[in-house]
Parts: structure tokens; sequence; C-alpha cells
């Protein structure tokens, strides 16, 4: 993982047998070329949030960005993509896109614990077409189990 800037807090696992490692925010303002201390995202708006890091990902494996639980419940964020997947040939700097769908302005701090990514093996298949799927049991259309 590279730091862009010196002051860029590297991800990490906050406890043993995590599945997911916590990515901080750098809020950096791009015009004047420094970092901010906060930013504010207001009802039903959006924002770009920056990590400062480049992750350089194993051959086969990719990233993906989820929201911590606590964006979600204490601060009404979600990702605006809902997941997010950094590619192993990704190589510029992590960018996280975040809604606000509360009622109330959300303050994001710099260094702030923002997203989570978890490290995947990816698994390619070959796509073929037929020209007719084989029925099953299940049936057809949404909710056909039941769940509706």
């Amino acid at each position: 993982i590279e730091k862009m800037y010196e002051d860029v807090i590297m991800p990490e696992y906050k406890n043993d047998g995590d599945a997911g490692f916590d990515i901080h925010s750098y809020l950096y303002d791009e015009v004047e070329k420094e970092p901010v201390k906060s930013i504010k995202i207001y009802p039903g708006a959006s924002a770009k949030i920056n990590t400062g890091l480049k992750f350089q990902i194993p051959e086969g494996y990719y990233i993906e960005l989820h929201p911590r639980s606590s964006a979600g419940v204490k601060k009404n964020l979600a990702l605006k993509n809902t997941i997010g997947i950094i590619d192993e040939k990704y190589s510029e700097e992590v960018l996280i896109f975040v809604r606000n769908y509360g009622q109330e302005p959300v303050e994001i701090l710099n260094g702030e614990r923002i997203v989570q990514g978890i490290l995947k093996k990816r698994e390619s298949v070959n796509i073929v077409q037929v020209y007719k799927v084989e029925e099953t049991e299940r049936g057809a259309g949404f909710g056909s189990s039941g769940c509706i």
C-alpha cells in the first residue's frame, strides 16, 4: 500500500478475526493542495472522500469496499455504488463516494474510519450463450420462493 501523503493513516484490522480492514478518510482540498479537518455532507447530497492510498493488489484478487456499520446506522451514510470493487490492475488513489440518506447534515473528520476493505480471490467463468435455460422447481418471477 502506498501512502500518497505522509500523514495518511494505513488501513488496519481493528480486532483479531475481523473480516474487513478499516480504511480512513484523508480529506484533501485539491485546489489549496492541503488537508482539511472535516467536510459536511447535507441530507440527500453525495461527496467524494479521498483515502490518500494506492493499493497493489495481488494477481487473481480484488478488494471489496463495504460501508462500516457505524457509518450507516449512526451517520445515515451509504456508499453511492453500494459496494466498491477495486480490481487488481487499478493503481490510482482509492476514492470513496458516499451519500447522506438521513435528515441531518453529517460531518466527516479527517482520519475517520470510513469504509472497510475485504481482499477476495477473483473467480472467472466462461460466459456461454444458450438458447434456453433449464426450468427449475423454484419457478419463475421475482418472489417465486414465497417471500413476498
